[in-house]
């Protein structure tokens, strides 16, 4: 059976930009890296790996992917300093922004996070961050760059939303100094088995809340602390509805773009070159 480039292996015919509210932007970019390569691999990757993923949901008891998933070409900047990626990488979410759809953008290094975070904090002022990462990524600076792979997350709470750091198994001193100061929750890898015990503070918006300069400049803030603590019971499943989706584990209604995109002529026109949508482009970079 022959599988499409598309996310999911679906067919590209059946699931165009127009008609999917639901669009995927590989980004294969590498600059940062101080370990090994092949970020730029990772979008291919994902992709080709995504075609042997059942279509339907056992947890959401739907197929999700009938909402229309697009995947675009991979793309990059011209100019390919961090500090610039992220710029036109902001301008180029916004632009798929401008139509009700869910956009997942696939890297490449984290260093290009802060790009889609700022796009969707202009279109969603009430967004909070999920962070999942082994590294703190919390330094503000690492080799003289502000903008390194190191620095990502320093850099996206810059934009002053809430976020909650969840696996952390690597942290530096620096780091540490600065959660505490923030009030930031961060959850240990060696935490994350005993999911009662972290999930529900995580999920509590008191554990979401914004960085903020320091405690002294905060009285009576939360001090950091790497999330643990007695277990918890769950929260219970809400009442579901035979026309809105709702997660399993928490009973919270599962929503995608209001309504479908309706037109959209290419991939956005903000600076940048669109790659060839293969495997052997990709691996080229």
């Amino acid at each position: 059976m022959f599988l499409s480039n598309n996310f999911l292996g679906i067919p590209e015919a059946e699931n165009t930009l127009e008609k999917s509210r639901v669009v995927v932007l590989p980004v294969p970019y590498e600059r940062t890296v101080s370990y090994g390569v092949g970020t730029r691999n990772g979008p291919g990757a994902i992709l080709e790996a995504s075609r042997y993923v059942e279509l339907y949901d056992d947890e959401l008891d739907e197929e999700v992917f009938r909402v229309g998933i697009h995947t675009l070409p991979p793309w990059l900047p011209d100019r390919m300093e961090p500090e610039a990626c992220v710029e036109a990488l902001a301008g180029v979410v916004s632009e798929l922004l401008a139509k009700p759809r869910f956009v997942l953008t696939l890297g490449g290094e984290h260093a290009i996070a802060t790009g889609p975070i700022r796009a969707h904090h202009s279109r969603y002022p009430g967004l909070s961050i999920l962070h999942f990462d082994a590294h703190g990524d919390l330094r503000d600076e690492y080799e003289g760059d502000r903008h390194s792979h190191a620095c990502a997350a320093r850099r996206f709470l810059e934009t002053g939303l809430p976020s909650v750091h969840v696996g952390i198994r690597s942290i530096s001193r620096e780091e540490v100094d600065f959660a505490k100061r923030q009030g930031l929750l961060i959850v240990s890898n060696r935490r994350l088995p005993n999911v009662d015990g972290w999930m529900p503070e995580a999920l509590a918006p008191s554990s979401r809340a914004p960085a903020r300069p320091s405690p002294a400049a905060a009285p009576g803030s939360r001090p950091w602390r790497s999330c643990g603590g007695s277990r918890r019971r769950r929260p219970s499943s809400a009442p579901t509805s035979s026309s809105t989706p709702r997660c399993r584990e928490t009973g919270r209604p599962i929503s995608w773009s209001p309504s479908s995109a309706t037109s959209c002529s290419a991939i956005p026109s903000s600076p940048g070159r669109s790659l060839a949508r293969t495997p052997e482009a990709a691996k080229s970079l």
